[in-house]
């Protein structure tokens, strides 16, 4: 893993501009994981990650519970899910809403 361990990023829900502004600057060899708290709907859909996808060289997921952390991927946390990361894993979370948002940038 590289020496950076992991970027943290967090988005309102007006933020989506700036993410692709964002993903689309970073190079393909980019290694150091990314995890993304964008606040959305409850019941939005994974388009997210397609879309983020169309904008940057690496791939856009959203990761499963206790999926490992691996170099060069963006994680995006799950509508309705809070992101988590320990060391090497990735942690989906349903705990109550943080200042009414799920996923929660404070939480990631």
């Amino acid at each position: 893993m590289s020496p950076i361990r992991f970027i943290a990023v967090g988005s309102s829900l007006g933020g989506l501009a700036a993410l692709r502004s964002l993903l689309g600057c970073l190079p393909p060899d980019f290694t150091p994981p990314i995890a993304i708290a964008q606040h959305r709907r409850p019941d939005a859909d994974s388009r997210l990650s397609e879309l983020l996808s169309k904008s940057c060289s690496l791939p856009v997921v959203e990761p499963e519970d206790k999926e490992t952390l691996l170099d060069g991927r963006v994680y995006i946390a799950p509508a309705n899910y809070h992101l988590l990361v320990e060391p090497g894993v990735l942690w989906l979370s349903v705990d109550a809403p943080v200042s009414y948002a799920r996923p929660s940038i404070d939480v990631l």
